[in-house]
């Protein structure tokens, strides 16, 4: 299914159903799914490449196990544009899955990762005792009281 060619590479390598958006703007062409090897072992979240100025021909709405590879050495054409190429599967009828591969021709890519579980897994969330939220509970439920602003600042020593 891989026409490797010297000096390609894969960007991203998708597991399970890729959706497939063309659109306007500065991204032409946008795979959105997970990733086959997630870096951080993140679990549930997705990555997606998204192709500026984009020349492709039509593609399916949803892909299956799509890989995206390029460009190759010395693929930049005169306007600018290097050559990509998309292969995956599609869900057939009663054979089964087909190969699919498409190539594209776009001026560069991105490759967006969702960072939320990798930063919450670096940063640790705050310990607190319990009598310590008691007593902010009870703070924040005095200051709800009208005047109890002027109560709290003499305590602190405010004016």
């Amino acid at each position: 299914m891989n026409a490797e060619l010297p000096g390609t590479r894969p960007l991203i390598v998708f597991c399970g159903p890729v959706q497939v958006h063309v659109g306007y703007g500065a991204a032409t062409l946008l795979l959105r799914g997970r990733e086959a090897s997630a870096p951080d072992h993140r679990r549930g979240e997705f990555s997606e490449i998204a192709f500026a100025a984009a020349r492709a021909a039509p593609m399916p709405a949803v892909l299956r196990d799509a890989r995206v590879i390029g460009p190759a050495q010395g693929s930049g054409d005169a306007t600018g544009l290097r050559r990509y190429r998309i292969e995956a599967a599609l869900e057939g009828d009663a054979a089964g899955v087909v190969a699919w591969s498409a190539e594209v021709l776009a001026r560069s890519v991105q490759l967006h990762r969702e960072a939320g579980m990798a930063l919450f897994g670096a940063v640790r969330p705050p310990r607190l005792s319990r009598s310590r939220r008691l007593l902010w509970l009870a703070l924040l439920l005095v200051l709800r009281l009208p005047g109890a602003t002027r109560i709290v600042e003499r305590f602190r020593g405010g004016t």
